[in-house]
């Protein structure tokens, strides 16, 4: 059974670079920077090369244990095996928990690309900790572009077109839609709005993809959901889920973070609160994720002595990742 991961030369000498001017800790554990390489490499879409799985030379290269990179056989609160494991299962869809040699196999392909990753994107001379912050823990999804920014005067010049002048007094960047509240110059103007918000969204380009009217409790105040087009969208990653876990997690029995609202504030709930929840809509709309995010969510915020977890899953195949946590009562989904 594969229990190492293997670097080569390459890799030892990023390692050695990360540790000696990015993080200013010549005498860290080199194991520190293999878990950051991880993290930056499951930033990224696509799988890792299997090339990865080769060395050119063995020359000057290492080999770490999983005692290092994962804390296999520490305590609990050092032992990431099993995280990591359901992870890279859901990331490359396959039961890792089964297959050790899989699991080893892909771990170090996510490393040494994290360090390839390194050696490409990061030069000695910049800050490496702002590096991480943007590149590991910062948003992997477009940010709010001129392009995005330039939103606002488009939508003016689109409801001066139909005949509603107005003021932009307010703006929330959602992950798929900008809320603007506009200011109306009058009562008579919402009649317009209401009645021409087709013609707004042809003036904007925006196709199939309609203009919404939203209700506020501000006098004159109109708001108006528009959507951005794929390329300026944004996720909510695990910034995200970790900000919420420790702003939000304590108040609540079984906190639950599904994900964020169409204006971009946190959604969640306390399953406590909810004896029963139903999971509904159509195929590709998101109920599997939305699954994972509750369990992972659930997971990240409770120990195993604080949760337990009975799962069913017939045909076995989505939750069986989740079989080998401590958390899943009797190791196993029924």
């Amino acid at each position: 059974m594969a229990n190492k991961v293997y670097t080569d030369f390459q890799d030892e000498q990023t390692i050695a670079s990360v540790l000696r001017q990015g993080l200013q800790v010549p005498g860290a554990p080199k194991w520190t920077v293999l878990r950051l390489a991880l993290a930056r490499s499951l930033r990224l879409p696509s799988p890792p090369d299997a090339a990865l799985d080769r060395r050119e030379s063995t020359v000057g290269g290492g080999e770490y244990a999983l005692e290092q990179m994962t804390g296999e056989g520490k305590p609990n609160d050092e032992n990431y095996t099993d995280v990591l494991r359901a992870m890279l299962s859901l990331h490359h869809d396959v039961d890792l928990f089964a297959d050790d040699d899989a699991f080893v196999r892909y771990l170090q392909r996510h490393v040494r690309r994290g360090l390839r990753e390194f050696r490409t994107s990061w030069m000695e001379s910049h800050d490496f900790h702002n590096y991480l912050l943007h590149d590991i823990l910062g948003d992997t999804s477009p940010t709010v572009t001129a392009k995005a920014a330039d939103e606002g005067e488009r939508l003016l010049r689109a409801l001066a077109e139909i005949g509603v002048p107005a003021e932009i007094v307010e703006r929330f960047d959602g992950p798929r839609l900008t809320r603007f509240h506009v200011r109306l110059r009058d009562t008579n103007d919402h009649g317009v709005l209401t009645r021409g918000l087709e013609k707004l969204a042809f003036a904007l380009g925006l196709g199939e993809a309609g203009v919404f009217l939203s209700v506020t409790r501000e006098p004159k105040i109109a708001g108006l959901d528009v959507p951005r087009p794929p390329e300026l969208w944004q996720t909510a990653g695990y910034v995200a889920l970790a900000n919420w876990l420790n702003e939000s997690a304590t108040t609540s029995s079984l906190p639950v973070f599904l994900g964020q609202s169409v204006t971009g504030k946190p959604f969640a709930f306390d399953l406590a609160t909810a004896p029963h929840l139903l999971l509904g809509g159509t195929t590709g709309s998101g109920k599997s994720v939305a699954l994972h995010a509750l369990l992972l969510s659930l997971i990240g915020s409770r120990t195993a002595a604080q949760l337990r977890l009975l799962l069913i899953d017939p045909k076995r195949v989505e939750l069986a990742p989740y079989a080998a946590l401590p958390h899943t009562d009797g190791g196993e989904v029924l």
